[in-house]
């Protein structure tokens, strides 16, 4: 999400997030959170403008795209939702309404069947992903007003590492979004890789649930017992490793909020019952001085 005059690494026009008031607004407060996105002149979508002419854009714009919607679980990209852009063979990426969802129940990226997506991605995309942090992701978009809850920020954490972990394998876009990629999102009967491998971590009662999930991803992408033939070994230790961290701090972090947690709990009820003990004490007294007026 940008908030400046450029755009985004992945092609978003520029987009800042605004409230509005309106006296028929359902809400209570008649006001609604939203966005406002630069309005980008383009030749269609390939929907409207046909295959052939996408078929022959250069890998690097389909690949920014992947990242993007694998890095925060896109749930809606279709075939009317890149734009061509009119400058140069370019795509513009919109409507990005659900995103970070709360589960990986509705993921969907129809570049899935894309042949530029049956590439590795370049050094130049890697870098970018090298530097991906959902913890910093998270606090930017608080600082812009966007509060994400428990489970939307769990599934920024999941989506960043799977994305990091395999690309630093050598996988394909294809391939790491084929874990998330369901052709029909409306079917709750059938289980995404992700979705998999999510419930088995949280079935796992030996380890934290990301620490776990982070061992099947690895072992999905063939990178179990540090081994790996896809020649970005030192990459995927040192993926690991910044991963690590982020895991410990994630734990360290959920162990203060649940001590600050339970020390508040402890004081609300040594507050309550301090409360008691003083309406005791009144209703005493009051006793006391209704016996004596007798």
């Amino acid at each position: 999400m940008s908030y400046t005059d450029d755009i985004g690494f992945s092609g978003i026009p520029p987009t800042i997030m605004v409230e509005c008031l309106h006296e028929k607004f359902n809400s209570e407060e008649k006001r609604k959170k939203g966005s406002v996105q630069k309005y980008m002149v383009s030749k269609g979508d390939r929907e409207g403008y046909g295959n052939n002419k996408f078929s022959e854009l250069s890998e690097h714009e389909l690949h920014k795209i992947s990242v993007l919607d694998i890095r925060l679980a896109n749930a809606d990209r279709h075939l009317g939702n890149p734009l061509l852009s009119t400058e140069e063979d370019q795509l513009i990426p919109i409507d990005h309404g659900c995103y970070i969802l709360e589960n990986f129940e509705r993921c969907r990226f129809d570049w899935i069947g894309w042949s530029q997506c049956k590439k590795a991605y370049a050094e130049k995309i890697l870098n970018y992903i090298r530097k991906i942090n959902s913890d910093e992701d998270i606090k930017y978009l608080q600082a812009h007003g966007l509060i994400l809850s428990d489970e939307s920020q769990q599934t920024l954490r999941i989506s960043s590492m799977i994305l990091k972990q395999g690309a630093h394998a050598g996988k394909t876009p294809l391939q790491i979004g084929n874990m998330f990629h369901k052709d029909d999102p409306d079917d709750k009967e059938y289980e995404s890789i992700v979705q998999k491998l999510v419930r088995e971590a949280r079935e796992a009662t030996s380890a934290p649930v990301f620490k776990h999930l982070s061992s099947l991803v690895d072992q999905h992408f063939g990178l179990g017992e540090g081994i790996c033939d896809c020649g970005h070994q030192k990459e995927i230790n040192e993926v690991r490793n910044t991963l690590q961290k982020e895991i410990d701090l994630r734990i360290q972090a959920e162990d203060t909020s649940n001590m600050l947690r339970n020390q508040l709990k402890d004081q609300s009820k040594a507050k309550d019952l301090k409360i008691a003990d003083l309406n005791m004490e009144l209703k005493h007294e009051r006793e006391i001085k209704r016996q004596a007026e007798v």
